[in-house]
């Protein structure tokens, strides 16, 4: 074969180990390996990405011995100035290993949207809530996010069959538990990065809340919510000197000095 006709059978492989094997029989049957340095390359980074998953669903099955359901929790839009927060709850099935899956912060905005359908696809259960500005301004951030996480909570576990009669778990990403959710509770410190369900959770949060902001992009253009999500940017701040607050979006005691 031509290295332009092996390129053409090698690329037209998707299965990572069928590439792998086919690699190994070229350079068997003599084929010079320089020619597959980009092959060995993909070959690398799909493997640790697999290793990864691996070692992060390790911490689900690990709780699996003891409860019958474990749900990893997570949380987006704490910080911004307007816009909800909202929280995500998320049992993926055992035998899932979608290889992307990582803290949602370190994933690109197109690559979140096609993992948020996989997420849902092989999730056991899952809940989505959010908790809106109003809410946030009355209770404070920490408390809103705590309901968010518990109403996230309750959807998912709503889902489940017999769930009075099952031992359940939640792993929830930071140091804090949650008042509001009344079955035993772990806290994992950067748990997005570090566990499977975690991170799914944090991916289901991030895409929803993008959605919402983006869609109020298209009512309220000068606040250049498609970019900064309701973050504090200096465009998002001078427009709000420039042409005041959205009553119902901006939390009011995050830009009481801007107002």
């Amino acid at each position: 074969m031509t290295q332009k006709e092996i390129k053409e059978k090698l690329d037209n492989i998707e299965d990572i180990k069928a590439l792998e094997d086919e690699v190994n029989k070229l350079i068997n049957e003599g084929y010079d390996e320089k020619i597959f340095k980009k092959y060995f390359n993909k070959i690398s980074k799909v493997t640790k990405k697999y290793d990864d998953q691996l070692i992060r669903k390790q911490i689900e099955e690990e709780y699996l011995k003891t409860y019958d359901i474990v749900l990893g929790i997570d949380e987006v839009g704490r910080g911004p100035l307007a816009g909800p927060v909202c929280a995500a709850c998320t049992m993926m099935k055992k035998e899932s290993l979608i290889l992307d899956i990582d803290d949602s912060k370190k994933i690109k905005e197109e690559v979140r949207e096609e993992l948020y359908d996989k997420i849902k696809d092989e999730a056991l259960t899952y809940g989505i809530a959010l908790v809106d500005a109003e809410t946030i301004d009355e209770r404070n951030i920490l408390d809103a996010t705590f309901l968010a996480m518990s109403k996230a909570y309750k959807e998912a576990i709503s889902k489940i069959d017999d769930i009075e009669n099952k031992k359940v778990l939640v792993l929830i990403d930071g140091n804090l538990k949650n008042p509001y959710i009344d079955c035993e509770q772990v806290t994992i410190v950067k748990g997005d990065a570090k566990c499977y369900s975690i991170a799914s959770s944090s991916i289901l949060a991030k895409v929803t809340r993008d959605r919402i902001m983006n869609e109020l992009d298209s009512k309220y253009p000068m606040y250049g919510f498609i970019d900064n999500k309701g973050y504090g940017t200096k465009k998002h701040t001078d427009a709000i000197k420039e042409h005041g607050y959205i009553k119902g979006l901006h939390r009011m005691t995050f830009i009481k000095n801007l107002i």
